[in-house]
């Protein structure tokens, strides 16, 4: 996979790549997860970004059944109820998560009125399986 960028267009920050060309290959896409602990069935208390956490941890064992990891996404979209509060802290927990993935998935982060279970956080993505050459 690599980062495709252009100074031709809005400057993306650290915590995303303009866009991801990614080589044709196993595709998978990962249904929104929330900040529901596994053990439990229920969200995780606390703040926001602990329930990022959560969702992060959810993710990686989505990826793992499917023999892909962290550094295989290529899209995320991350939905919070209260994006002006939230998003600095998630951007937090997610740039930590990603730490050594290079490039980073093309993400889009959206405020929505509601989420499942009345979490504040979901994330949902695609990710292609990279070569082991």
């Amino acid at each position: 996979m690599s980062a495709v960028t252009t100074r031709n267009a809005e400057d993306p920050g650290p915590f995303l790549t303009q866009a991801v060309l990614a080589p044709a290959g196993p595709t998978l896409y990962v249904s929104g997860q929330c900040g529901v602990d596994p053990a439990t069935g229920k969200c995780v208390e606390g703040t926001c970004a602990d329930r990022a956490v959560q969702v992060l941890k959810n993710l990686e064992q989505v990826l793992k059944a499917a023999d892909m990891e962290l550094g295989d996404i290529v899209m995320a979209q991350i939905y919070l109820t209260n994006h002006a509060e939230d998003m600095e802290p998630v951007n937090e927990v997610y740039m930590k998560a990603f730490e050594g993935c290079s490039p980073m998935p093309a993400r889009i982060c959206i405020g929505v009125a509601a989420l499942p279970m009345g979490t504040d956080v979901e994330i949902a993505c695609t990710a292609v399986k990279r070569s082991s050459s």
